[in-house]
């Protein structure tokens, strides 16, 4: 039971957290409530540790030794070196997909590091620096973290095709009953999910002053009282008047779903996924 059966690796801003919320209500799966981060950040504090993390908040009302155990943190899919960490782990993991329209993700991504108070330039000024601006730092890359297909592959050297289960995001919004049933099946588990309505999980508020976020990270450290108390002002404030200085530019979206065409045939082409939703 301590061993992990599977894992979401990815990808981020792609619905893995209500992927995981939505696997939780079943008696028999437990996913814990937070990434962890093991293959990623924490590798040097060993598989005994990580062990500890994946069992430690279970619910009383599951029974532990028939739980299935899986986790979910998607930076799995985009650094380099987590899939052969994964298989030194474990070489017989099931692993979960779940992508989305990779402008959009692109985007709510972009959007994510302006809420983190990581990112102060407008959008289109990253991804027409993406390049220059991911060699001092590989997560300003907004758009090379929507190539699925070159995450896919880089698992592919490590593990068979038929240890992978591949989700589109926007068929879970449609139809959660089917993708959960195949999902299920694809872990060989019972499927008792009865609610299947959709948690809005990991929903993005932005801060309404921006700049001031930006600034409280640099200069004061996050787990501080002064710096805690800021960010929820300022995250609280644009609850009340929403910021509407961030929308996706017509002219752009149009331009990038064009470049993603070549990356989104050939995930298709591997998977079998009907990416032309994204087209339209």
């Amino acid at each position: 039971m301590s061993k992990l059966s599977f894992l979401i690796i990815g990808t981020m801003k792609s619905g893995t957290t209500t992927l995981a919320d939505l696997l939780n209500k079943s008696s028999s799966i437990h996913l814990p409530s937070s990434e962890i981060h093991f293959f990623d950040k924490e590798y040097d504090l060993g598989f005994d540790w990580y062990k500890d993390q994946i069992i430690k908040d279970i619910p009383l009302h599951k029974e532990k030794s028939k739980l299935l155990i899986g986790e979910k943190t998607p930076t799995y899919s985009y650094i380099a070196n987590c899939p052969k960490r994964i298989f030194s782990y474990s070489n017989n993991l099931k692993l979960v997909w779940i992508f989305r329209n990779p402008v959009k993700r692109s985007f709510s991504n972009y959007l994510h590091a302006v809420k983190k108070g990581n990112e102060l330039r407008s959008f289109k000024f990253c991804i027409e620096n993406e390049k220059i601006r991911m060699q001092e730092d590989i997560f300003k890359g907004y758009l090379e973290r929507s190539k699925y297909i070159k995450q896919v592959k880089r698992f592919l050297k490590f593990f068979d095709i038929s240890q992978m289960h591949f989700i589109l995001f926007e068929d879970l919004l449609i139809n959660p009953k089917t993708v959960i049933s195949k999902l299920m099946d694809f872990l060989e588990c019972e499927n008792d999910i009865q609610d299947l309505e959709l948690p809005y999980s990991n929903k993005t508020f932005l801060p309404r002053f921006p700049i001031l976020r930006y600034g409280t990270k640099k200069l004061l450290k996050q787990d501080s009282f002064l710096f805690k108390a800021i960010n929820k002002v300022n995250l609280n404030l644009n609850q009340l008047i929403p910021n509407k200085k961030y929308k996706l530019d017509k002219e752009i979206e149009k331009n990038l779903t064009d470049y993603f065409l070549p990356y989104n045939k050939r995930l298709s082409e591997l998977t079998t996924l009907d990416t032309s939703i994204w087209g339209k």
